[in-house]
């Protein structure tokens, strides 16, 4: 007699342990689900350029600031910094940077910029 009762507990035991294990692969199974569904999103929004956002992670984007030149580098330092922070807080990557500062040159800066690019053969002659 005892020995079915040790055989029914350790039967218990086992089917404890295999439902236990159960949940466990469960839980694993669900987040790499969860894990292959982002990544998924993520290709396509890659594949349609766009960046990998939920609507309620929405960034306040802002306007790079107009940089007209001259010959006062305070000016340019202020500048600097402000569009310095507005790709830190975007996450802004260095070709993009470039391609976001030029849009902001006017006049003088604009007319520099064209005259630098000018003289190198491979286009624009700074990467970030």
């Amino acid at each position: 007699m005892r020995f079915l009762r040790d055989l029914e507990l350790s039967r218990k035991e086992a089917f404890e342990k295999l439902r236990k294990d159960k949940e466990q692969s469960d839980l694993r199974i669900q987040e790499n689900i969860q894990r292959l569904e982002a990544r998924e999103q993520e290709r396509e929004a890659r594949k349609r350029g766009h960046s990998r956002r939920n609507p309620s992670q929405k960034k306040q984007t802002q306007k790079i600031p107009k940089f007209y030149g001259g010959s006062d580098p305070k000016i340019f330092l202020d500048w600097e910094a402000k569009v310095e922070q507005i790709f830190n807080e975007n996450h802004v990557k260095d070709q993009a940077q470039v391609d976001l500062v030029v849009l902001g040159f006017l006049e003088y800066a604009n007319t520099w910029w064209h005259k630098v690019c000018k003289n190198y053969d491979q286009g624009p002659p700074a990467a970030s």
